[in-house]
């Protein structure tokens, strides 16, 4: 993996996790979403990047629009494997978000107990 691709504390990041995981077990993620406010369709292409740097591609999204009131676009999103590598790469990102996440975990524990160590409950007068 070339770089961390997000923070668990990003707003997008559940998105992106979904977005890495259906194109690591399907090649693709579809998705329909409204197509009102366009922030939306932003937040997506994002995570979709976000997504492709996790697992070593780079992503792709097709657009297309619904004919329905109020309209609705399904959204596609693939991914590039200029060097038939993208699984490799994949299960190297993969494992590498396994490590940070559970990095994360033994850190914050660390923390919560020097908080209780740090803070006594009772003191003695």
């Amino acid at each position: 993996m070339r770089e961390q691709a997000a923070h668990p504390h990003d707003p997008h990041w559940d998105l992106t996790l979904e977005i890495a995981g259906k194109l690591w077990l399907y090649g693709e993620h579809v998705l329909e979403i409204d197509a009102h406010p366009a922030q939306k369709v932003v937040d997506l292409q994002w995570a979709a990047r976000q997504a492709g740097r996790l697992i070593g591609v780079r992503t792709h999204l097709d657009v297309s629009r619904t004919g329905g009131i109020p309209p609705r676009l399904i959204v596609r999103v693939t991914y590039e494997d200029p060097d038939g590598n993208g699984l490799v790469r994949a299960q190297d990102g993969l494992d590498a978000l396994v490590r940070s996440v559970q990095e994360q975990q033994v850190a914050g524990r660390r923390i919560r107990r020097r908080r209780r160590i740090a803070s006594p409950r009772h003191q003695c007068p």
